[in-house]
């Protein structure tokens, strides 16, 4: 999630935040009741009421930040997974979650962001907001291209609407395209970026579902830009300001291109498999070293991006669960790599910091932005995304290949 909003702080940290930093590491809780408390805060935090779905930010001690309708685009694909899982005879997940209707709240979520899409077909960077970003737009894009993968699975009727709105959205990406293969200007957060890669991943999906050359000529000239950025260790422009990144835009970077190899063929295949094999490399290095030297389970939050070294820092929770799902899915190409290994421990490890059940209900069973919960983001807040990774990467590590996340 981009970050564009000055966050509300707490004055001093309420008890449960006390009761919350002394109680973790007492227990290691399994994977099976994390994904249930999981699945409680979004049944709490969950309504079709609210203008996309979740509210974005619930704080420590109450109040919440404004609605993006991009997080939104997430919970599409988590919804879908969901259903899907559920629907099969043969998962494990469904005899508990079968009565759970996510096929309802991914297509209800899907139709709120239809009704809000720009003339353009750009999404707006927060509700009521006439500024549209392409990485917003983006996000939209990959949970609507899944709803409709999801109803020719089921053999249900296609959504002219639904066909309508991924088709705007790709034309506005397309449109908005430099000839490099950038995106810079208005329409972007902080100019051209690596993470785009995820804006790139979205026109390969819409081109499959659409049937749209022009949509998979702009992602194959999207990627080359990224690729380009490559410094032989990390990439230029990583992160939301130079010189640094944050996990959680390492994670949108790493899943773009790795989601991108299922698309892309010829010699550009083979540039983005040995750009990855080597980037991968690289990151697995330095983060056992920094896991072993600071005796802990938790990534640091910012890495110097070119050089891809962590800067000792508070954990990005979310980047931890992003960067996890990431390595999952990187093992299958890279399996010379024990990227498996060190998924299943980033996820063990930030699982320990889910907050108590006991905590009040709007954050109860949540997940921080950051650990301590006081870090650089989202600071005391729960962000829902931040519950979006963690579900997807807890229901990929117990249930391999049930599970298919494709947002």
């Amino acid at each position: 999630m981009i970050m564009n909003h000055k966050l509300k702080l707490l004055p001093a940290l309420s008890l449960e935040m006390v009761r919350y930093v002394a109680g973790l590491g007492i227990s290691n809780p399994t994977r099976e009741d994390v994904v249930k408390g999981l699945l409680s805060w979004v049944g709490h935090n969950f309504s079709s009421d609210f203008p996309a779905g979740f509210l974005d930010i619930n704080h420590l001690g109450g109040g919440t930040a404004a609605y993006y309708p991009e997080t939104s685009g997430y919970w599409i694909n988590t919804f879908l997974a969901l259903a899907r899982m559920a629907g099969r005879a043969s998962s494990a997940f469904a005899g508990e979650h079968r009565c759970m209707d996510f096929g309802e709240s991914a297509a209800k979520t899907a139709e709120t962001l239809i009704n809000i899409q720009a003339p353009s077909g750009g999404m707006p960077s927060r509700i009521n907001s006439t500024t549209v970003r392409v990485f917003n737009t983006a996000q939209v894009l990959l949970g609507w291209t899944d709803l409709c993968r999801y109803h020719r699975e089921s053999d249900g009727p296609e959504d002219a609407r639904l066909h309508s709105a991924i088709n705007k959205a790709t034309d506005f990406l397309i449109n908005s395209q430099e000839n490099d293969g950038s995106w810079r200007g208005d329409v972007t957060y902080a100019g051209a970026r690596t993470y785009h890669a995820r804006v790139a991943w979205s026109l390969y999906e819409a081109a499959e579902v659409v049937n749209r050359h022009d949509a998979k000529s702009a992602a194959d000239l999207s990627l080359r830009w990224v690729l380009g950025r490559y410094t032989g260790r990390g990439f230029a422009r990583m992160g939301f300001t130079s010189g640094e990144a944050n996990t959680h835009c390492i994670g949108y970077l790493m899943r773009g291109l790795t989601e991108s190899l299922r698309f892309v063929e010829g010699e550009l295949r083979g540039l983005l498999l040995e750009t990855l094999a080597q980037f991968y490399a690289k990151f697995y290095c330095e983060s056992k070293r920094y896991l072993r030297d600071n005796r802990g389970k938790l990534l640091a939050g910012y890495w110097d991006e070119k050089a891809l070294t962590p800067i000792k820092s508070a954990s990005c929770l979310t980047g931890n669960y992003q960067i996890a799902i990431a390595l999952y899915t990187a093992h299958s190409y890279l399996p010379g790599m024990d990227l498996k290994a060190l998924a299943d421990s980033l996820v063990d490890g930030s699982n320990r910091t889910q907050i108590r059940a006991s905590a009040p209900k709007a954050i109860a069973n949540g997940i921080y932005g950051s650990y301590p919960p006081w870090g650089r983001y989202v600071r005391l807040g729960v962000p829902n995304w931040a519950v979006k990774f963690a579900l997807d990467a807890n229901l990929i590590s117990l249930y391999p290949g049930d599970y298919e996340i494709r947002g």
